[in-house]
């Protein structure tokens, strides 16, 4: 008798692409959290620029995050023991495999790893959605802006031909964070990023 661990995400990815990607999580994802953890915790402290910037590369919708996530997917994957009779002629591990993949539905506990990799998955989704979220939130706070206090309005602080910021005065400068929930960004500025395709993040979350 032989026994292999098993698993639905093994069988979807493969012995070789499995065990590749679980090799390189053990060693890289411990970092990468740390970095993370210390990146969001002094987010929560300062509002600067660099660490938005930071954030922006290392989390959300990139391909660096999503890499992650997919590392940390396979390193908390649970597998479970399949026993299989000796065959003659056995060739590698990898054939093995191949006829396990075939089998494995029939072992006791593989839908138990069938719901703990979908799981993972839909976790793993549900959380570069939420960075997605949460960097844009944080680069709209560590902004600044032309804030008028009198009309509720605020402008970008950048040189984009407003008529309204030019004729007004006694602008406030203010980072986003700093700003009144209840304002609301000046229309000639918010037409003029539009068009201009500039991603101001006019959006707090």
């Amino acid at each position: 008798m032989i026994s292999y661990k098993y698993s639905y995400l093994k069988k979807i990815l493969g012995l070789q692409t499995y065990y590749g990607i679980k090799d390189s999580a053990r060693k890289i994802i411990p970092i990468a959290t740390g970095i993370l953890f210390l990146l969001w915790g002094l987010s929560l402290i300062v509002h600067w620029e660099f660490i938005s910037s930071l954030l922006n590369i290392a989390t959300g919708a990139t391909l660096l995050f999503v890499a992650y996530i997919a590392g940390l997917i396979i390193l908390l994957d649970k597998e479970i023991v399949v026993v299989q009779e000796d065959k003659e002629n056995k060739e590698n591990l990898f054939s093995d495999d191949m006829y396990l993949s075939c089998h494995a539905k029939e072992a006791m506990g593989f839908l138990k790893t069938k719901v703990i990799g979908i799981s993972l998955i839909i976790l793993g989704i549900v959380a570069i959605f939420f960075t997605e979220q949460y960097k844009r939130n944080y680069a709209f706070e560590c902004q600044t802006f032309l804030v008028d206090h009198q009309k509720k309005i605020y402008h970008l602080d950048c040189d984009n031909d407003c008529d309204v910021a030019a004729e007004t005065s006694n602008l406030e400068k203010m980072k986003g964070y700093q700003i009144d929930p209840s304002y609301s960004l000046c229309n000639i500025c918010e037409e003029w990023a539009e068009s201009t395709g500039v991603d101001v993040k006019l959006t707090r979350y």
